[in-house]
């Protein structure tokens, strides 16, 4: 539950989502903590899904490049963001 509420945290998931058994999760390459290519998506993917399913959830992710991963995310058409880290 703990890594649940992690997730939530994280991801900036909103109320009218949560009855739904399927989080479609937006994200971007970042070298070996996120990627299509990668091993269950890579380690921060990974994270996220196990995390939600503990809570039998099942996650769904799209790749995108960052600058339209955060207008999908604004656009409602994901549930969340994997995550954003300042690369400045």
């Amino acid at each position: 539950m703990k890594a649940l509420a992690i997730a939530f945290l994280i991801l900036g998931l909103h109320a009218p989502y949560l009855s739904a058994k399927e989080i479609k999760i937006a994200a971007g390459e970042w070298g070996d903590w996120s990627g299509p290519e990668l091993i269950n998506y890579g380690f921060v993917s990974q994270l996220i899904t196990e995390s939600f399913k503990l809570e039998g959830y099942d996650v769904v992710f799209e790749f995108y490049p960052w600058k339209r991963n955060y207008v999908v995310q604004l656009s409602g058409q994901v549930h969340g963001s994997a995550y954003w880290y300042p690369s400045i």
